[in-house]
């Protein structure tokens, strides 16, 4: 039994499902350049990678160099279309910081719009790889805003999953957490917390599904209670 409380990051809760709940495979929705936390803690299991900037493709290549991994240039949401890409700029120098789906496009300045570019728009429930990929596959989505039109398009798939992983603000969350949990999970921690000034602005919700919540050792019993794994953290 830990002596010391969870620490809320992605790398930390990765490797205590990896030994809690069977991960078969990696399902990465917004890869960017890597995820490194995900390369790091299963570095033996089959990663497939969604991202529709080509920018990234070559440090992807890179970084993906000693991992099994199946690279789809295409984005994911909740219907299929072909769809305006919106590259931008948060510090407006030319480089991009953040991605994001638009049904129109948008006028680029070359400071803080980089770049509007079609790309294709699929539902993973109606892509053939949807049906090759194995039960308990792990679930990541970081898409700087479709997030949940993401996990709606995985349609029945979804329930082969055995965690999700998606991020979230504070006017997000509740329409993201009441999806996933009416769809068989439980939130298992909140990590990688971001503030702005002095108020938490987004997060990242991990759920687990719900049965697999009820392996022996999942969480500890709180009958009787134990005052030893009890961590009330910032007190």
């Amino acid at each position: 039994m830990n002596s010391k409380p969870p620490i809320p990051t992605k790398l930390s809760v990765l490797s205590r499902l990896k030994d809690q709940v069977p991960i078969s495979s990696i399902i990465d929705v917004g890869v960017r350049e890597c995820t490194s936390s995900l390369i790091k803690v299963f570095p033996e299991k089959k990663h497939y990678l969604f991202e529709p900037v080509n920018l990234f493709f070559e440090t992807i290549y890179e970084n993906y160099a000693k991992v099994d991994y199946e690279l789809f240039p295409i984005a994911l949401s909740n219907n299929n279309s072909e769809i305006y890409l919106i590259l931008t700029s948060l510090n407006k120098n030319g480089v991009v910081t953040h991605s994001r789906i638009s049904n129109n496009p948008i006028l680029v300045d070359g400071s803080e719009v980089l770049a509007c570019e079609t790309v294709d728009v699929r539902r993973f429930c109606d892509m053939d790889i949807s049906a090759k990929i194995d039960r308990n596959f792990l679930l990541k989505v970081d898409v700087d805003g479709e997030d949940l039109n993401v996990i709606k398009g995985f349609g029945s798939v979804l329930n082969l999953a055995s965690v999700i992983i998606i991020e979230a603000t504070c006017w997000s969350v509740l329409e993201r957490f009441s999806f996933i949990q009416n769809n068989g999970f439980q939130l298992y921690d909140i990590v990688d917390l971001v503030y702005y000034g002095s108020a938490l602005y987004q997060f990242d919700l991990v759920f687990v599904r719900t049965e697999l919540t009820q392996i022996p050792g999942f969480r500890p019993g709180f009958t009787p209670f134990n005052p030893k794994v009890w961590f009330p953290l910032g007190l």
